[in-house]
Formats: structure tokens, C-alpha cells, sequence
């Protein structure tokens, strides 16, 4: 009690003595007063925001953007996660990666080494996360390997599209998409064929690869056995027998173009029907320079699609096969030729050289044959 009535008599000591100063005086400590309540308000405030930034700050920046607003937010602890946008909340969470196109609605999910598909039309997963691989959608319809290494095919909402199964060959990886309701697949014994959407053979597994060709104006299933291709149109019909060649091509115009690595191609229109022996991916004049003056030599260069040239006569008759990288004019007659060859190994297979490719050179005369005894010059200096 002795110690409290001491206080207050301390107390209103001080504030008489308040009381007792001057205007000036009483405005200043009015003042400092402020400046400390004001102070210790503005310090509070940026600690209560740096705390706020802290808790809400982003730890993750979006690395795929989806369809309808979903997102890929990869985090910089090294996980990834799908997250509607501005959701603090994952959908799914610890995700390894994901593929897809903004154009389409189902993304491929992978997580713990399994596939799945997100579909962002719905912001959820078609199945569980219980497939090996996928080859993605087309046409609706996506090939997947389950854990028995069985190749299923299923619709957009996971569902099985038909219940017949295939054998998964590792060392024959097709591409298994739909292109025209045809897909290819590879029987018991490694050949291809072309399956429908009901798992039925549209085309026997009688070849050794198909590859779906697409341009402009169309596109044609390629197949091809013993360096001859077959053409398939989008009936499922022969188009173009078995005919050689490697690859297929389409033109802006329509028409198919068949190549073989070293001669030219044969044209066909989209009906099949032949319409030259002979197509070239570019012809060139042969030049050189005589007394400082440019002169055209009687033969051409052809290009194939192989990006591999040959000579060729100014009526179209073919000189030598399209085996060749370069070809230049040393004078009207005579012709030097680049050829890459495959570098040399020791016993153990190493190369000798550092390079993938050695290149030798070959003289050609103007009807396109070898040219013996003769040094080839490796510099061709052409005169300005």
C-alpha cells in the first residue's frame, strides 16, 4: 500500500510538472509522442506485410499452361503439380511430367513411372495412373501398354475400345495412332498391318514398317517390304502396288512422289495413276569458268529428295545413279564428284578418324563414267 501511494504521488508530481511548463515545451512532447505512436504503427504494418509476402509468396512458376485455365506449376523443390488457375489447391500433386497441346482437352500425365490422361474439359483424370506408356490421342482413340506389356486401345473417358489385345514388341516400335479409323499393328511374328477401330485387319501384316503421310491436301498410309513401298488410301484401298522405293513424298499439287535413295522418282496423281518415269527434287545447270567467263557444260545435275545428285543429259537421260554429295565442272568434258563414305573402324569397331564420314572424289567424263588414271584436284579454282 506504501509503495503504491508512493507511485501516485510520483505520478502527479510528474504531471504537475506537465502542467507547469510552457506552451512550447507541452507541443513538443505532443509531438514526439506522435512520432513514436506513428513510428512503432508503420514498423508494425511492414512486418505484418513482410510476414503476409512470406506466407503467400509463390514457390513455383507455371510451366505449361492448359486448356480452360488448368496449369502445370513447377515448384523449386523440384515438384510438379496440375492446379487450377489462381487455386492455391492441387489437383494432382507430385506429377513427373506432363504433355499436351493447348488445342486439345487431354494432357498426359506421368507419376511414380505410370501414364495417365488429365482431361481439362472435366479437371480430372481419365483412369488411374496404371499404364506404362502412351502414344497419345487420335481420332478419339489412344493406344496404352499395361503392366503386362499388352497394347489396349481407349476412348477419351479411359473406356476399353474393344476388348481384343495386342503383344508389345520393344525392338519393332510403331507409332500406334489412328489416321482415316486405320492404325498400324504388328502380328506374331513381326509383320505389319492396318487394324480398324474394332481391331479387325483392314490390310494383312504382310510388311516391314508403315509410316501415315499427311500434306495439304490429304494424307496415305506408306508401307513398305523389301525396299518396295505399297500406297493405302483413306478407304483403306490400294492405291499404288507395290512399287520400289524408301519414302514417300506429297506435293502442293496432290500428287505422290516415290523415291529411291539413288535415282529418281516416280509421279503419281492422287488417283494412282503413273504420271512420270522420272521426277527430280531439282535440276541444275553445270558450270565452270573459261577465260574468266561463265560456260555452261552438256550435262545437268539432278537432286533427289536424299539430298543425293547425279548427272544427267540435256534430253533426260540419267548418267549415273544420284550417289553423289557434289558435282563440278572442271571443264566441258570432265567433271569431279564428292562422294561421303562410311569412316574406317580398327578391329574392335572404333573409327580411325574423328569424323562420322570420310569423303572421296571420283573424275566423271560428260557421259557419266569413271575416269581412270587421272589425279583428282581437290581445290577447283574458279576464275573471277
Amino acid at each position: 500500500m506504501e509503495q503504491q501511494a508512493k507511485r501516485r504521488k510520483k505520478s502527479n508530481g510528474l504531471t504537475k510538472q506537465i502542467l507547469r511548463m510552457s506552451a512550447k515545451c507541452k507541443t513538443i512532447i505532443a509531438l514526439l509522442i506522435l512520432i513514436g505512436i506513428f513510428a512503432v504503427g508503420y514498423f508494425s504494418v511492414i512486418l505484418i506485410v513482410f510476414a503476409y509476402g512470406k506466407i503467400t509468396s509463390k514457390k513455383y512458376h507455371v510451366s505449361e499452361a492448359m486448356e480452360n485455365g488448368y496449369e502445370v506449376r513447377s515448384y523449386f523443390d523440384g515438384t510438379d503439380c496440375i492446379a487450377k488457375n489462381g487455386k492455391r489447391r492441387a489437383i494432382i500433386k507430385d506429377i513427373e511430367w506432363v504433355k499436351g497441346s493447348v488445342s486439345d482437352s487431354l494432357w498426359v500425365v506421368s507419376k511414380d513411372g505410370r501414364i495417365a490422361y488429365f482431361n481439362t474439359n472435366t479437371g480430372q483424370l481419365t483412369s488411374s495412373f496404371i499404364y506404362r506408356k502412351t502414344w497419345g490421342y487420335s481420332e478419339g482413340v489412344a493406344a496404352v501398354l499395361d503392366d503386362e506389356y499388352r497394347l489396349k486401345f481407349i476412348d477419351s473417358q479411359g473406356g476399353i475400345v474393344f476388348k481384343h489385345t495386342f503383344n508389345y514388341n520393344q525392338q519393332r516400335d510403331l507409332y500406334y495412332q489412328f489416321h482415316y479409323q486405320m492404325c498400324p499393328m504388328l502380328d506374331s511374328v513381326g509383320k505389319v498391318g492396318l487394324i480398324d477401330t474394332s481391331g479387325k485387319w483392314v490390310v494383312e501384316p504382310c510388311f516391314d514398317s508403315a509410316a501415315f503421310i499427311s500434306g495439304m491436301r490429304g494424307g496415305y498410309w506408306s508401307l513398305m517390304r523389301n525396299d518396295s513401298l505399297t500406297v493405302i488410301d483413306s478407304l483403306g484401298r490400294i492405291l499404288i502396288g507395290m512399287t520400289p522405293g524408301q519414302q514417300l513424298k506429297l506435293t502442293d499439287d496432290g500428287d505422290l512422289e516415290i523415291w529411291q535413295q539413288l535415282y529418281p522418282g516416280r509421279l503419281f496423281d492422287k488417283s494412282g495413276r503413273l504420271l512420270s518415269n522420272q521426277t527430280y527434287w531439282s535440276v541444275e545447270k553445270i558450270i565452270y569458268y573459261e577465260d574468266g567467263n561463265v560456260t555452261s557444260t552438256d550435262v545437268l545435275a539432278y537432286y533427289t529428295a536424299y539430298d543425293q545428285c547425279g548427272l544427267m543429259s540435256l534430253g533426260g537421260q540419267i548418267l549415273t545413279a544420284a550417289q553423289y554429295n557434289e558435282i563440278e565442272a572442271i571443264d566441258k568434258k570432265l567433271f569431279r564428284a564428292q562422294r561421303g563414305i562410311d569412316a574406317l573402324v580398327d578391329d574392335e569397331g572404333y573409327p580411325l578418324h574423328d569424323d562420322e564420314k570420310s569423303t572421296i572424289y571420283v573424275l566423271l567424263n560428260d557421259k557419266g563414267e569413271l575416269v581412270e588414271g587421272r589425279s583428282v584436284p581437290h581445290n577447283l579454282k574458279k576464275q573471277q
